[in-house]
């Protein structure tokens, strides 16, 4: 269920959004429109004058979500349905207008996915804290890497695949059970730039698969 809370800030970033992203969500609407999966070509994400990416959480259908700005190496990402993800360095920090949203994550050190050609073998650790009323929620992450090819808008990428299997370190009220998940990032190899990423919160929260096609498409551009 959303939060009206959700709605204001929803109505904030629009109200202080350019005309080209306000009439993208309006035009677009297809975020969870009509329980069907919400498709978009190359050619579509190359017309978009802002930055667009594709989204499934949970058994919700494919949604398009665009970015609202970017600030201090966070980008703030919007759906039609008023929900609101910040993601910084590939990492999902802070959620809106979801169950138990995630009030924020921060690492203690710089988070490993900076360097993601130097991630295997590597660790992190970090700080979470939930609207549910639980604060500095520790957790540890190892990270390992691998090669794969993924097709994004339909074209081949060759990228770092970065495995990170992470643990919450300390028992709180609202988790029963597995305290382990993993995260997956693609990375495109010759730019180190996400291409995609397959992400919990938590490990009893929904799955977050994200594509991020604007960025396939201007590598795809660059490589012409």
């Amino acid at each position: 269920m959303k939060k009206l809370s959700a709605i204001f800030v929803f109505l904030f970033l629009l109200n202080g959004c350019t005309n080209p992203l306000q009439s993208h969500i309006t035009s677009l609407k297809l975020a969870y429109r009509l329980n069907q999966d919400a498709e978009i070509s190359l050619d579509k994400v190359q017309e978009s004058k802002v930055d667009l990416a594709l989204i499934k959480s949970g058994d919700r259908p494919v949604a398009i979500i665009a970015k609202a700005f970017a600030e201090e190496g966070k980008d703030k990402w919007i759906s039609e349905d008023r929900a609101m993800l910040v993601v910084e360095s590939g990492r999902i920090i802070r959620t809106q207008g979801f169950k138990n949203d995630l009030l924020s994550l921060s690492g203690i050190g710089p988070d490993p996915l900076l360097q993601p050609e130097k991630l295997n073998g590597s660790s992190w650790r970090s700080l979470s804290d939930w609207e549910s009323g639980e604060y500095g929620y520790l957790s540890e992450s190892n990270f390992t890497v691998e090669s794969e090819d993924i097709t994004v808008l339909e074209h081949h990428f060759s990228t770092i695949k970065v495995t990170e299997s992470v643990e919450f370190k300390a028992k709180r009220n609202w988790l029963i059970g597995n305290q382990q998940w993993d995260n997956v990032y693609w990375f495109d190899r010759h730019s180190n730039r996400l291409l995609k990423a397959k992400q919990r919160t938590a490990p009893h929260s929904n799955e977050f698969l994200i594509t991020f096609v604007s960025t396939a498409a201007e590598l795809l551009q660059q490589g012409e």
